[in-house]
């Protein structure tokens, strides 16, 4: 039975609790998902996620190999298959619910290959991508140092790693304004067309996450350099980059 509990006040400190938790939780609403991305952000998901393609794009060979890590349903894996349509690109998630569905979506012709896995324990050899991507979902796993860590192993020297995240933002009335949005308005609308304590614990989950000065920070310590961000839309959203260094001088190509 599928708890529905806010993962992040049902479980303490325990991160393998929480872990399942969320895995649960994103598992029970997959058949809804992209359709409240949608409506609750007003369709500005699909504008940042095409800043974060044309990142990947002008960074990417035509054939490169490219991990879309926490995948959830595959919207932005799909758009850069769009994009660069040569590119292989393995799509990786902890719920094989939202698999599922990104398989339902995925067209006979695409060339996205999909691995369920652990994003602390990824099944990949080293060195083995060009590039990894994560839309929204990084702040989703409780051990975000062992993530990073994975993914400078499996990163080719000189690869990139781009992260769209969820922020707040920094203008006060603004903020106040999307605050009683993202607090007040956006649970009441998931509960109606899906599960009301999953978008509880998305405001949540924002509110827990480091600011964007902190996260870079994190980035930077897991070896990565040339790390970078943009805020999105007033501050809603940060699009993160960096790159594994090429070697022992630190710095990429």
């Amino acid at each position: 039975m599928i708890s529905d509990k806010n993962p992040l006040s049902s479980q303490g400190n325990d991160p393998i609790q929480k872990a399942k938790s969320i895995q649960s939780m994103f598992s029970a609403i997959a058949n809804r998902y992209d359709f409240l991305n949608r409506l609750l952000s007003f369709g500005i998901d699909i504008y940042w996620r095409k800043r974060c393609i044309a990142l990947m794009k002008k960074s990417s060979s035509p054939q490169a190999s490219v991990l879309d890590l926490a995948a959830g349903t595959g919207d932005l894996g799909l758009a850069f298959e769009k994009a660069v349509p040569h590119v292989n690109i393995i799509a990786t998630d902890f719920s094989l619910e939202m698999l599922r569905r990104l398989s339902v979506k995925r067209s006979i012709k695409s060339r996205i290959k999909i691995v369920a896995a652990d994003g602390s324990f990824l099944p990949f050899k080293t060195s083995s991508f060009e590039g990894v991507m994560i839309g929204f979902g990084i702040r989703n796993f409780t051990k975000r140092e062992n993530a990073l860590s994975e993914i400078y192993r499996i990163l080719k020297p000189g690869g990139i790693l781009t992260i769209l995240e969820f922020s707040l933002p920094r203008n006060k009335a603004f903020r106040h304004v999307y605050t009683l949005y993202f607090e007040k308005v956006l649970p009441v609308i998931g509960g109606i067309f899906s599960k009301r304590s999953a978008y509880q614990y998305l405001p949540e989950s924002v509110k827990t996450f480091p600011d964007p000065a902190e996260f870079a920070g994190v980035i930077s310590k897991c070896q990565f350099s040339n790390v970078s961000r943009q805020s999105l839309t007033g501050g809603i959203a940060t699009l993160y980059t960096a790159r594994k260094p090429t070697g022992p001088s630190g710095k990429s190509r």
